[in-house]
């Protein structure tokens, strides 16, 4: 009993303490913030990879690319014939924010690149060849609906007998972001 009692005490100190500070911010004109960071998982939140081409080249290479049906974040290509100095080809991947009212940060863009083996490299910019992703315009966040054009190039430096460039993955992280002209609650609306 005497442990309940504590209890009740404590609670009734804290949330007189607390309204006690509201009714002085209200009263003063003085701004109360509060602030502090939450994570949860968005159930509206999707961005994906929606289609792949081969875009612009230089010389023979042909592109085979694909999106990973089980993590549309993640991507593929193939190139052959990618032989001689200074031949290119650009790979275009769309990304879209399937969402429906959420905005979509595009970060973390990642190109990997491995062997028949499974052995990955550890420098995808070597003597033979380099590639670059680039989002078009350097767009990184996109509105709810909107797409954007995700640019790989590989390069040929040198002349290499390799014609096949083999496992070539591309993803991305993407964070939720909530638009500014989104306004869920206001305590200056009448009814709150």
């Amino acid at each position: 009993m005497k442990k309940s009692k504590s209890v009740v005490g404590f609670l009734v100190v804290i949330l007189l303490g607390l309204s006690i500070g509201v009714v002085y911010a209200s009263v003063s004109g003085v701004s109360l913030s509060i602030s502090g960071t939450a994570k949860s998982k968005v159930a509206d939140f999707d961005v994906r990879f929606t289609d792949a081409k081969e875009g612009n080249k230089e010389g023979n290479a042909t592109v085979t690319a694909g999106i990973d049906l089980q993590d549309p974040t993640k991507a593929n290509f193939e190139i052959t014939d990618l032989q001689y100095a200074g031949d290119y080809v650009v790979i275009e991947y769309t990304i879209t924010n399937m969402s429906s009212y959420l905005y979509a940060v595009i970060n973390n863009i990642s190109v990997s690149v491995s062997d028949n083996d499974g052995n990955q490299f550890k420098d995808i910019n070597n003597s033979d060849f380099s590639i670059t992703a680039t989002l078009e315009g350097n767009k990184s966040t996109l509105k709810a609906g909107e797409s954007v054009l995700l640019l790989v190039k590989v390069t040929a430096w040198d002349n290499f007998d390799e014609e096949v460039i083999r496992n070539v993955e591309i993803s991305f992280d993407a964070s939720p972001k909530q638009p500014s002209n989104l306004i869920i609650a206001s305590p200056d609306e009448k009814g709150i």
